[in-house]
């Protein structure tokens, strides 16, 4: 059965929709993939200054004189810090 011009018109549109369509998919995909990429490389930059603030902790919390740099509000502020990136983290991974 030959079809209509009319109807291969609607067909060819249908098509070039559905084309359109898919090609925003994968670039929402991208976009997604790009966004989820950029929030675990700040995430792993926060972890390690947090790392790095407990290793001042330990090697300054030795000598009362420094005090100044030794409290225990720094101490509680950067494990704050950690759970809040390991919560993060894991919410990202559920996302997968």
């Amino acid at each position: 059965m030959k079809k209509s011009p009319k109807r291969k018109e609607v067909e060819d549109k249908c098509e070039v929709i559905e084309e359109e369509r898919e090609e925003e998919r994968e670039n929402n995909s991208f976009d997604e993939n790009l966004r989820r990429e950029m929030c675990e490389k700040v995430l792993r930059f926060i972890d390690k200054n947090a790392i790095d603030e407990i290793r001042e902790l330990i090697r300054y919390g030795l000598y009362e004189d420094l005090q100044e740099f030794v409290n225990p509000w720094i101490a509680s502020e950067v494990h704050g810090i950690l759970n809040d990136v390991s919560a993060i983290q894991a919410a990202i991974d559920d996302q997968q």
